[in-house]
């Protein structure tokens, strides 16, 4: 899973107790985007089909893009399911960028 990848990568080049954190924290703002996951903006470009969503996480080195859809079709704004495609570093890769594994 990219997220736990992320992790022992961060792990790689800060103390455990920054990493165990860090990890954490974007575990919850994952979870998070259940509510009001519409508040991202979309993806543009990428390859993805259909409306493909990314949040920012984090800051300098340390930020990452979670890429992800809204499953559900409601029309409120505020509630939906969402499904993470990918979690990948803000400073290795441009978020549009498309990965081989994307199942569609």
């Amino acid at each position: 899973m990219e997220l736990d990848a992320a992790y022992l990568n961060r792990s790689r080049f800060t103390p455990p107790e920054q990493a165990v954190r860090w990890h954490r924290e974007l575990k919850t703002a994952i979870t998070g985007l259940s509510e009001w996951p519409r508040r991202f903006q979309v993806l543009e470009g990428g390859g993805y089909s259909g409306e493909v969503r990314r949040m920012l996480f984090g800051r300098g080195s340390g930020a990452y893009h979670v890429i992800y859809r809204v499953l559900d079709p409601a029309d409120d704004e505020t509630e939906g399911i969402v499904r993470v495609l990918h979690v990948v570093s803000a400073v290795r890769q441009s978020p549009g960028a498309r990965r081989e594994t994307d199942d569609e």
